[in-house]
């Protein structure tokens, strides 16, 4: 499964977002009948079931200590909600995480690669201008690119 693209879409006042048709087909495909949400680095992040698996077994594999571990898990399992699809294609966002996320009624639904991102509409439009400005060439061959360096926190957790 490969999700990409940007759809702006508005979350109705029973807090439910449609997915986008494209991102539904792409899930459908994929079996996906429900949605693993959690919000990282203020980012509304929605997996399937494979892909949150993937990320849990992932945690398992990450050759930290056992304490780290335990206590990611205990807030990363927490801090995650099951959200499943109803016959129109939308699903529920829980109060605590359109909060968290900053949500309000206009977001953008974000492809990327495995999993989707809700972000604010009006944020995202602001993101994507100062990204433009500093990230290369997204057509560029990215074996020849320069990387800046990474440095680990939330705001490198969203995805």
């Amino acid at each position: 499964m490969l999700l990409v693209g940007t759809h702006e879409h508005a979350i109705d006042a029973k807090q439910r977002l449609a997915i986008p048709s494209k991102f539904r087909e792409e899930l459908t495909a994929a079996g996906a009948t429900e949605l693993y949400a959690v919000v990282r680095g203020g980012v509304l992040c929605l997996y399937t079931r494979e892909g949150y698996e993937k990320r849990a077994n992932a945690l398992e594999r990450a050759g930290k200590p056992a304490d780290f571990v335990l206590s990611y898990e205990q807030h990363f399992y927490a801090e995650t909600e099951r959200l499943i699809f109803d016959k129109q294609g939308r699903v529920r966002i829980p109060d605590t995480m359109l909060d968290e996320a900053g949500l309000a009624k206009l977001v953008t639904v974000v492809g990327v690669r495995d999993h989707l991102q809700v972000h604010d509409a009006q944020r995202w439009r602001q993101n994507r201008q100062e990204a433009r400005q500093r990230l290369p060439d997204l057509l560029q061959d990215p074996r020849q690119m320069s990387w800046p360096s990474r440095t680990p926190g939330p705001a490198n957790d969203a995805g």
